[in-house]
């Protein structure tokens, strides 16, 4: 190929972006650890075993649909899931063994992009 051929894309590229922390949520003020713990806005508690984690940088917000979180509870007999999703936050509830909601420490990795998906 000639060196006198350039190249060049001229359009937008995705950006996918992960984001992976620990939650204490075990005290009056849930807390983020960890790297990524610092792209954290707020974590909001919004009563025994629900968090709402809010992004600094959001994600794309036409792309809302294609944020996805993944949770661990740290715990033992606690049961972890993701309640909601949007592209600036994600809701956690956790739950004991008996279906009540507890307050727990969790892992959370949140996935997305920041552009629109151009295909």
């Amino acid at each position: 190929m000639s060196a006198d051929i350039k190249r060049s894309v001229k359009i937008a590229q995705v950006d996918m972006r992960m984001l992976q922390c620990e939650i204490d949520g075990n005290v009056a003020t849930p807390v983020a650890s960890g790297f990524d713990g610092k792209q954290i806005k707020e974590i909001v508690d919004n009563g025994p075993g629900d968090y709402t984690i809010i992004l600094k940088r959001p994600f794309s917000p036409s792309n809302a649909n294609k944020a996805k979180a993944f949770v661990q509870v740290l715990e033992p007999d606690r049961i972890a899931y993701i309640s909601a999703v949007d592209y600036d936050r994600v809701t956690v509830t956790i739950l004991d063994v008996a279906g009540v909601a507890a307050d727990a420490s969790f892992s959370i990795m949140i996935l997305g992009c920041n552009h629109r998906f151009n295909y």
